[in-house]
C-alpha cells in the first residue's frame, strides 16, 4: 500500500481499528526472516491498537525492536527499504559491468569493499538474470514513483534505477504476476 493508503481506510471506516504493520520478509526465507527480524513497525493512529499489536509481537519475539509510528510513516518505511535495496542491486550491476570492462573480478572487489563495516554485503551479489525482479522491488519502486509523481516530487534516482533494471534484467518476471505492476507505473519492457 503506497503511503497514505491506511490513513484513507481509517477515514473511510472510522469505527474500525486499523493499523499498518509492514513485513520485511524474503520469499525464499520468510520463516527465518520472521523469527530473526531486525525490526517490527506498527503504524496506527489509535494508541490502543498500537499497544495491542505491540504486545502480541512482544509475546512471540521478545527481543525484536518495535517501532510505533503513524500509518503513513510505516508504509513509507516499507517502500523506502525496498527502493533502497533495489537501488543497491542496480548499483552492484553497474559495478559488475565496470569490473568486466576493466578485466577484473567483481566478487573479489566486492569482498574487499564490504570489509568496510558501513557497507553491508546484502544485495550486492549478481545473478545470471541481472537486475531485480520478483514481486516486491518492481511493485514497490513503481508504486512509489507514481505516488511521488502525483505529488510533484522529482524521482530521477528511482527513474534511473528502473530504466537501468529494464535494460539489464534478462527475465521480467514481474510481468507474470497479475496486478503486481501496471503500465501506468512505467512497466514498459
Amino acid at each position: 500500500m503506497v503511503p497514505g493508503t491506511t490513513t484513507g481506510y481509517i477515514k473511510k471506516y472510522p469505527k474500525s481499528l486499523i493499523c499498518f504493520n509492514p513485513e520485511f520478509l524474503r520469499e525464499a526465507s520468510f520463516l527465518q526472516d520472521f523469527v530473526n527480524t531486525d525490526r517490527i513497525v506498527i503504524g496506527a493512529v489509535n494508541d490502543q491498537v498500537s499497544r495491542r499489536v505491540s504486545a502480541m509481537y512482544q509475546a512471540v519475539l521478545p527481543l525484536a525492536p518495535i517501532f510505533q509510528t503513524d500509518p503513513t510513516s510505516a508504509e513509507m518505511v516499507k517502500y523506502m527499504a525496498n527502493c533502497f535495496l533495489a537501488t543497491k542491486v542496480i548499483f552492484a550491476n553497474e559495478m559488475t559491468e565496470i569490473c568486466e570492462k576493466l578485466g577484473i573480478n567483481y566478487p573479489e572487489v566486492k569482498k574487499m569493499v564490504v570489509a568496510d563495516k558501513r557497507i553491508l554485503d546484502g544485495h550486492l551479489d549478481i545473478t545470471t538474470l541481472r537486475g531485480f525482479g520478483g514481486k516486491c522491488f518492481p511493485k514497490d519502486l513503481l508504486a512509489l514513483r507514481a505516488m511521488a509523481s502525483g505529488k510533484g516530487v522529482d524521482t530521477k534516482i528511482l527513474d534511473a534505477v528502473w530504466a537501468k533494471n529494464l535494460k539489464v534484467r534478462k527475465v521480467k518476471d514481474w510481468e507474470e504476476i497479475p496486478f503486481a505492476v501496471s503500465p501506468a507505473f512505467g512497466n514498459r519492457s
